[in-house]
């Protein structure tokens, strides 16, 4: 609510690249829209006045719907032709639909045209919208291997090259929690990775000695580096 109430003050959207942020942002501006006591209280704790209609939009949102696919294809520079890749949107960016606005959350596919914008395959596969374990991956270790390993090896099962997150916790989770079990570790890279490789975007291959499990192997057998 203290975020919501510095952003409305400057009348424009308020932006968000990390879908848990997103949906707190979003589940806090639902109590303030539909819940008359929790508002009161909640302006009076932060020390302000709900004025509604702030837009809190989620980052692939933006791309899709403000600047749009057909902007994107013409900024690709290097089609990531060939390339398979399943769309992993995690828990927080799709639920619940009635607070966070999005209306496929079962089978959602936004984050497969993007994909399909940058000349890559989207693979479909069925685990796209389980939790990756979150913050277990700080308390829980055991519980966030397992999470990761089934997620990672459906990944593999369904044929993807690499993973593609919309979330910078599930992609450091599924990156640094994979063992591997049952084949290879599998790449997992968040979207805006992907579209700058696409893009030959300065810089882009400096975040990737970041990644625990390399990308450049995949790029270099893609024709990409």
């Amino acid at each position: 609510a203290r975020n919501i109430a510095k952003a409305q003050e400057h009348d424009l959207p308020l932006v968000v690249p990390c879908p848990g942020c997103f949906n707190t942002l979003k589940s806090a501006q639902h109590a303030l829209v539909s819940d008359e006591e929790t508002r009161k209280e909640l302006e009076t704790i932060v020390g302000f006045r709900y004025k509604g209609g702030l837009e809190i939009r989620a980052l692939y949102d933006v791309i899709l719907n403000s600047i749009g696919l057909d902007r994107v294809r013409s900024a690709v520079k290097k089609s990531l032709s060939g390339l398979r890749v399943v769309s992993y949107y995690g828990c927080a960016l799709v639920r619940t639909p009635e607070v966070v606005g999005v209306t496929e959350y079962e089978n959602p596919l936004f984050l497969d045209e993007i994909v399909a914008a940058l000349g890559a395959q989207a693979v479909e596969w069925s685990y796209k919208t389980d939790c990756c374990g979150a913050d277990l991956g700080m308390t829980h270790g055991a519980p966030a291997r397992e999470i990761a390993d089934r997620i990672t090896g459906m990944a593999r099962e369904a044929g993807a090259d690499c993973v593609m997150t919309s979330c910078g916790l599930c992609q450091i989770n599924l990156d640094m929690k994979q063992t591997g079990a049952g084949g290879d570790r599998i790449p997992v890279l968040y979207f805006t990775e992907l579209m700058g490789i696409a893009m030959d975007l300065p810089g882009r291959e400096k975040w990737w000695p970041k990644h625990i499990v390399g990308v450049k192997p995949l790029l270099k057998s893609r024709d990409l580096v």
